[in-house]
């Protein structure tokens, strides 16, 4: 039913397609909105395909959101406040490469 016999061109193209999916289509001032209204949440980095920082930043927001009220929160919303100021300097420096800006 299928055929396995792809050559390795056909291997490394279709490799390629499949880890560049979508990036192209990303753009910068959509990533800055995104970041500027819901960074805190990561998603201006799900946009740019950076699934698992992304996941990893909302969790730390939503944990210390719900853990402010015995103090401990205000530490994890610190951490999310430095990422997502580094995160405007990383997509501001980037806009001079824009074949890197996906892979930053």
């Amino acid at each position: 039913m299928f055929n396995n016999n792809l050559t390795l061109k056909e291997c490394k193209r279709l490799i390629s397609l499949v880890t560049n999916l979508n990036v192209r289509n990303r753009s910068f001032v959509i990533a800055m909105i995104l970041w500027f209204f819901l960074g805190f949440f990561g998603v201006h980095r799900i946009y740019i395909n950076k699934f698992f920082t992304g996941i990893l930043m909302a969790f730390l927001m939503v944990l210390g959101l719900v853990t402010k009220i015995v103090l401990i929160g205000y530490v994890f919303c610190g951490i999310v406040w430095l990422w997502w100021i580094y995160d405007l300097f990383m997509l501001l420096i980037q806009t001079n490469k824009p074949k890197t800006f996906y892979r930053a």
